[in-house]
């Protein structure tokens, strides 16, 4: 896809240009939480409209969606009952297709919130109600228990609706169906809790009063802890444990705090060496030009490929640091929203809070931490590679010095791919679990990519030709390439452009989609294709030998012998004019070395062929005269002729 494109090659730049790792991770994390609230807000206002373009779980909810948290077994229907945040069990309804006009049916979600308002009331704050029988001294319900006769004068001692004390959680029979009821000594009527229906039963699998004694049991459990927890009693105990809480926190915090500023330190020592090494690599960087020295480019090449392996060291290292950042820096913010949630699950009134409130950041900050640290976790992944590429012949390549020149700009181009799709994955999982459907967004990004491949044209065939570029190792970083009308070293690549260095130092940004032709002339080997004419008279065989003995001697001196890969190839005479005879000579040498080789190599030929008084050719040219012939006494003569003149 051509968006997906442009985010690789967006998420390549931003590798190429920011060194710190921390940092990259800040600028993305920031990207994403950016994304990640905008889809929320956006979620949240724009699902009740009605939109223009109808697409399926977009605007308005349909009939037969279900409710969060209902699910639909076959003609039934389920919804979990929750209490301070804790799911207890499920209740059981009948399907309800249509829930705009349910008819006489009940939704097993207003079943479910019916149960919990009830447990609510019961741990309610205390409403002083003060009589459990009424005016006749009759109980209201006659399958009550028999409790006994409340003292209404003396002091209420408890805080909540219903006496933790005396609170009673019983079954009854009504109409034919289980009902679990509650009461205490100080309220007349019974509160119905819950009605164990069929279809709770057949959900179950149990008979209705085996599920109805199950549930009775857990509801009198959980409500005689929730009573307690809400008396005076209890609460110097909550506070000790929320206080023992914050402090558990703040010295978490305090050590985190002390180690962020010992690897941060450390990153910022390793940084001005890379700094240092960047500079210094920056002045060794290769320009290839026929009139730089002849020792320059061999010794400014090796230098540059050792700052890269060095950068490629240094950089290794500071993933690592930047991992470790990364997860103490996720470290702080787990141990304050861990400790938060401590405190607000120690306190009853608050801890229904401590799973809903802060469930939505928690699973989004989550998915957030996942994708960071895959991210970085990547990051050491692919240095990694790097180091067993560089130190191995993992692909066979024919010579080292063009494998350590490849690895950069791979190394790139793999860090931005796996960005953009670790990412991708995370939004794709935000946008999930926020309730947003994942087919409207595809349809909707396959327009927005449909638009912006339309309008980028001139930008995607950049960074099409730039993957090709790159999988077919046209050329890399280091190489020294002719393009068009300009060459120079490669000193950056990216899916987008090509930068070149020329010998005058001049930075050159070619765009690759204007990449038609490609000379690379440092790659795998380089050659020196020398020709010289020498003089029409001149002995040509004596010459050959002349010049076979140069380059024998020059490819036995060890100086040159490591610069060329075989012995030079003497040709022999390959034009003859009327300069004279030209003789070519091939030499064949490691990549980049043929300047070096081949000045030296013209300069033993030139005094070599004045120390054996070989003439270079010169043009010869025929004068025909007509009238006046010139004589060599200087007196003229009548006639015509022709007679042979050198002309330099």
């Amino acid at each position: 896809m051509t968006d997906c494109s442009f985010i690789v090659e967006s998420m390549s730049f931003l590798n190429m240009n920011n060194r710190s790792r921390g940092g990259d991770g800040r600028t993305l994390g920031a990207w994403l939480g950016a994304v990640l609230l905008g889809a929320w807000l956006v979620v949240g206002w724009a699902l009740p409209a009605q939109a223009q373009l109808s697409l399926s779980g977009l605007g308005e909810q349909a009939t037969d969606s279900l409710p969060e948290g209902v699910q639909r077994l076959g003609e039934i229907e389920i919804a979990p009952v929750k209490f301070e945040g804790q799911r207890i069990f499920d209740v059981a309804s009948p399907t309800v297709r249509n829930r705009t006009s349910p008819g006489k049916l009940l939704p097993v979600e207003v079943r479910a919130e019916l149960v919990e308002a009830s447990l609510e009331r019961i741990v309610a704050p205390d409403v002083r109600v003060k009589a459990v029988v009424g005016d006749d001294g009759q109980k209201a319900d006659p399958a009550a228990p028999t409790l006994p006769p409340p003292d209404n004068d003396r002091a209420r001692d408890y805080f909540t609706n219903y006496d933790p004390k005396s609170t009673y959680i019983y079954i009854s029979k009504l109409n034919g169906a289980n009902v679990i009821f509650a009461i205490d000594d100080y309220h007349t009527n019974p509160l119905k809790i819950v009605t164990v229906t069929a279809a709770d039963a057949d959900y179950y699998g149990l008979t209705q009063d085996d599920l109805a004694e199950r549930w009775r049991s857990v509801l009198e459990s959980l409500l005689r802890n929730a009573l307690q927890e809400r008396q005076p009693a209890s609460f110097d105990g909550q506070w000790r444990w929320a206080a023992l809480a914050v402090g558990a926190v703040a010295g978490i915090s305090l050590l985190i705090w002390l180690l962020q500023k010992l690897i941060k330190s450390r990153d910022r020592q390793l940084a001005e060496e890379q700094a240092q090494q960047a500079e210094w690599a920056a002045n060794q960087a290769p320009v290839a030009t026929e009139n730089a020295p002849a020792e320059n480019f061999d010794f400014h090449r090796r230098q540059f490929l050792e700052a890269l392996r060095q950068q490629f060291s240094l950089q290794r290292r500071r993933s690592l640091i930047a991992i470790l950042g990364f997860l103490l820096d996720w470290a702080q913010a787990v141990a304050w929203v861990v400790g938060a949630t401590v405190v607000l699950y120690i306190f009853p009134w608050t801890r229904a809070y401590a799973f809903q409130v802060l469930r939505i950041p928690f699973v989004l900050l989550g998915i957030w931490f996942v994708a960071g640290l895959a991210n970085r976790i990547g990051d050491a992944v692919i240095e990694r590679f790097s180091k067993v590429w560089e130190e191995n012949d993992l692909f066979d390549l024919a010579d080292v010095q063009r494998k350590s020149l490849r690895i950069a700009t791979t190394i790139q181009a793999l860090k931005g791919l796996k960005t953009f799709m670790i990412y991708l994955v995370a939004i794709g999982s935000a946008l999930s679990f926020l309730g947003v459907p994942l087919g409207s967004v595809l349809a909707i990004g396959g327009l927005v990519a449909f638009a912006i491949s339309f309008s980028l044209q001139n930008l995607v065939k950049d960074l099409v030709n730039g993957c090709l570029i790159l999988w077919e190792d046209q050329f890399a970083i280091g190489d020294v390439v002719a393009i068009g009308a300009v060459s120079g070293a490669v000193e950056n690549l990216s899916l987008r452009v090509t930068q070149l260095r020329n010998s005058e130092g001049r930075l050159i940004t070619i765009p690759n989609s204007a990449i038609a032709q490609v000379e690379n002339l440092t790659r795998t080997w380089s050659r020196v294709d020398f020709a010289v004419e020498v003089a029409y008279d001149t002995d040509i065989r004596r010459a050959l030998a002349v010049i076979g003995d140069i380059a024998r001697t020059m490819y036995d001196e060890p100086e040159w012998h490591a610069q060329m890969l075989e012995a030079p190839q003497v040709l022999g005479v390959d034009a003859l004019s009327s300069t004279g005879a030209l003789i070519r000579v091939w030499l064949r040498t490691q990549p980049g070395q043929q300047w070096a080789v081949g000045r030296e190599f013209r300069l033993r030929v030139r005094l070599a062929l004045e120390q054996n008084q070989i003439d270079i050719g010169t043009p010869q040219q025929a004068l025909l005269y007509k009238g006046t012939v010139p004589t060599p006494n200087g007196n003229s003569s009548a006639g015509s002729g022709s007679q042979p003149v050198n002309k330099p």
